[in-house]
């Protein structure tokens, strides 16, 4: 190449680099730079602070219908929502027995009218189911429970208390329906405040062969974290 095809090679190397931007777009500007920047954080900023009012709004209400606990579809889908915010779901929380408090006590009425005291199970592993038929969760663990009754029938005592606002107009036919093999009991405010308030529906208490509480489950836990758990209560001595 000669010096003649160099030259117009690079002539027309500029004249691209040009059109693409021109050479006053090249020089340094700190002053639009850094308006630009700050105009990215606070869109940022501005997106955080939504999802931040969102959530806790979400949160609002949850806490405003934990006080009536009859409410359960409008907790299930703010749970839902703050889920779905935060990307946390059920939990598991365990207690080691110098920390264990002791569960309140309480007599309900079962679905054929026989009254069932909860310090009468002293001895045995309690599983205490707190739910309402209209919890979808709470159709995928029911099963989990009635499995366990008849496994470890001998050291372990299922219980659910529904607490459906209807009472046992809505919780009888669903008995009926799933055909349940335990003790299920339909249960009001007063039990819920014996508790302590429950923050998820449902809502699911190992109690250990003293009475105490040793595992609480939050929401739609996993059939093997039950299992783990009420396994490890029953090993206790």
């Amino acid at each position: 190449m000669d010096r003649h095809d160099e030259t117009d090679v690079g002539r027309w190397t500029d004249e691209q680099m040009a059109r693409l931007a021109p050479d006053a777009e090249w020089e340094p500007n700190d002053a639009r730079g850094l308006a630009r920047l700050r105009r990215g954080v606070g869109t940022v900023r501005r997106d955080r602070r939504r999802r931040s009012w969102v959530a806790a709004a979400a949160v609002a209400t949850v806490i405003v219908v934990s006080a009536t606990p009859m409410a359960r579809t409008i907790a299930e889908r703010c749970g839902d929502l703050i889920r779905s915010l935060t990307g946390h779901g059920a939990t598991r929380a365990y207690a080691v027995p110098s920390q264990r408090r002791l569960m309140p006590d309480f007599t309900l009425t079962d679905a054929s009218g026989q009254s069932v005291r909860l310090s009468n199970f002293r001895g045995k592993v309690v599983l205490l189911n707190f739910w309402t038929t209209a919890c979808r969760q709470c159709d995928g663990e029911i099963p989990w429970f009635m499995e366990f009754q008849q496994r470890y029938r001998d050291n372990l005592v299922v219980l659910g208390v529904s607490l459906d606002k209807d009472g046992w107009v809505a919780a009888r036919p669903y008995l009926e329906t799933k055909r349940i093999n335990y003790r299920v009991m339909v249960g009001g405010d007063d039990v819920v405040r014996q508790y302590g308030r429950l923050r998820s529906i449902p809502t699911t208490l190992l109690i250990d062969k003293w009475g105490r509480i040793g595992v609480t489950h939050t929401g739609f836990c996993t059939r093997s974290e039950y299992e783990t758990d009420t396994k490890a209560l029953l090993a206790e001595n």
